[in-house]
């Protein structure tokens, strides 16, 4: 991965946190098109992945594993999206 998502992008985090954060951004998306739950991302999806992996982050949370499965958990039970199914 190596370059954090411009979504994560700040001064005041440490770069260590932002390529964690924007890993697991990642592969939330790479999941998500790998299965056909969605054909692209859409500004409503993407938005709401970052809000999730940020308020885990300022809640402490630093692993990329469970970043990415409370994301991905997140996502998929929220009944604002209607994924797109191919």
């Amino acid at each position: 991965m190596g370059q954090s998502t411009p979504i994560f992008r700040s001064d005041a985090i440490e770069p260590e946190v932002l390529e964690s954060l924007g890993d697991s951004y990642d592969r939330v998306l790479e999941i998500l098109l790998c299965t056909g739950e969605l054909r692209e991302p859409s500004e409503a999806v993407s938005e709401l992945l970052a809000q999730r992996i940020i308020e885990l982050a300022q809640r402490g949370e630093r692993d990329p594993r469970r970043l990415t499965i409370d994301a991905l958990k997140f996502v998929r039970s929220s009944r604002a999206l209607l994924f797109e199914k191919r």
